[in-house]
């Protein structure tokens, strides 16, 4: 168990290894409400993904942006979230 973000080429036959762990997360927490966005905008060079996710037993839900060529992740924001009630969160 775990969260787990791969970045797959489609281009195989192009001599590259395929498959790279942007996220690799290994815990014991169930997850729910997971989200994934892509962020590219006019103008600026960098590639980012939002992943929003809630945890059960930690009673959190998560918001991270993670940059994509890099992997690191450039924001995070942690909330207190009960695991029974639905939640929606979004950036601006």
């Amino acid at each position: 168990m775990g969260y787990f973000l791969l970045e797959l080429d489609v281009n195989l036959d192009s001599g590259s290894k395929g498959v790279r762990y942007v996220i690799k997360w290994e815990n014991k927490l169930e997850i729910d409400d997971a989200s994934l966005q892509y962020i590219h905008r006019e103008g600026d060079s960098s590639k980012n993904l939002v992943v929003s996710y809630k945890s059960i037993h930690v009673n959190t839900y998560t918001v991270l942006v993670i940059n994509i060529e890099s992997g690191r992740i450039e924001y995070r924001h942690d909330m207190y979230q009960l695991w029974e009630s639905p939640v929606l969160g979004f950036l601006n």
